[in-house]
């Protein structure tokens, strides 16, 4: 069996020990301190906060995606969905958060294919006001239902507040609850500058109420050893040139992709070489196809260029005469282009630094793209 997992929060086995930053988020856990944890995309930041959060097993852990949420109402399904589906662990807590609600008068629907409870809210987008004050319901339940010792809540790409219409009284309504709560929050985030913005800009009422953690890449001789172990319980050994093939990615995610389609594209009893490694990249180049073309043939033709130098000749010199000449455009247009790629998450700019979101995509253009 396929002992790679990517795309996923990962636990136990499939998770890499990263143990200092584990004990970091233990020490704030056990404290109540709220931490806001930033990092690369698929770096890890779930998998972390849920082995953080498996070192107290008798507390229950809350996790909220808001990456697809577009506002406040949204963010009031996800939260109360992802609280009651807890029900079962803890008994009558769907009744009574039920009451806590009852603004919103919400029934309990079942999904069909799991069984799992979770609240239809009926949620009018016409009544602002009323999911607002819902939301304060919301929070006050939390308050009056957990102990310190008995819930942790992650807030995932938290970042994604900052577009909602209301965000600026959504940030400050949430705020104003968290800080009273004994029990520990832990935002994450990938967009660094979305994340500043809400923990460290003065005029923002989450300033300096989070205690800061940085995700980083693992480091390679951590994880090499991790991933080692993993091809030889399948008896496949890589070749030192295609372990660096692997590591050029850096982000755990990435890597854990490439390992995955790498075995597929192996047997056992073999030594994985280039030409294994050209077979993984066709196979993940064949299952992200479609997304890739749709992605690329929607771009202005300007874009698209950019994106096709950037892919070949990276982001140093993209300024320059040279590249004006062979993209056929002048510095500012390439400089809009550029901004219009990062508004759309086909790139990514953090610390100065513009890279691909996908770098299989760039490896993609690389490799099929005249």
């Amino acid at each position: 069996m396929n002992p790679f997992i990517f795309g996923k929060v990962v636990e136990s086995a499939n998770f890499c020990p990263r143990d200092a930053l584990i004990e970091d988020l233990d020490d704030a856990i056990q404290t109540g301190q709220n931490v806001v944890l930033y990092g690369r995309r698929r770096v890890g930041k779930s998998s972390l906060v849920l082995n953080a959060a498996k070192q107290n097993p008798k507390r229950l852990f809350m996790l909220i995606d808001l990456f697809f949420t577009k506002d406040a109402a949204m963010f009031l399904e996800y939260s109360t969905n992802a609280l009651f589906a807890f029900n079962a662990q803890r008994k009558g807590l769907m009744e009574k958060g039920m009451q806590a609600l009852k603004r919103l008068r919400p029934r309990m629907e079942l999904d069909p294919q799991s069984g799992t409870p979770s609240l239809s809210l009926g949620l009018s987008r016409e009544d602002p006001q009323l999911v607002l004050h819902t939301i304060d319901d919301f929070f006050a339940f939390l308050e009056s239902e957990f102990k310190a010792d008995q819930l942790l809540v992650c807030f995932d790409e938290f970042q994604s507040v900052l577009q909602y219409p209301e965000a600026d009284v959504l940030l400050a309504k949430i705020r104003s609850k968290v800080q009273y709560h004994k029990f520990p929050y832990i935002f994450t985030g990938s967009d660094r500058s979305g994340l500043k913005r809400i923990f460290a800009d003065e005029g923002s009422p989450f300033y300096k109420s989070a205690r800061a953690i940085e995700v980083p890449s693992i480091e390679r001789a951590t994880f090499e050893p991790f991933l080692r172990r993993k091809f030889t319980s399948g008896k496949r050994k890589l070749e030192p040139e295609i372990w660096d093939a692997v590591f050029k990615l850096e982000i755990t995610g990435d890597v854990q992709q490439l390992c995955s389609a790498l075995w597929q594209s192996s047997k056992a009893g073999t030594t994985l070489n280039a030409a294994t490694l050209d077979m993984a990249y066709q196979r993940i180049f064949g299952q992200e196809i479609e997304g890739f073309r749709n992605l690329l043939g929607n771009l202005p033709a300007l874009q698209l260029r950019v994106l096709k130098d950037i892919a070949r000749n990276g982001t140093d010199n993209l300024y320059s005469r040279e590249s004006q000449q062979r993209i056929e455009a002048s510095s500012s247009s390439i400089r809009r282009a550029v901004n219009a790629l990062i508004d759309k998450w086909v790139l990514i700019k953090d610390h100065n630094t513009i890279y691909f979101n996908n770098p299989f995509l760039r490896l993609f253009i690389q490799q099929q793209l005249p």
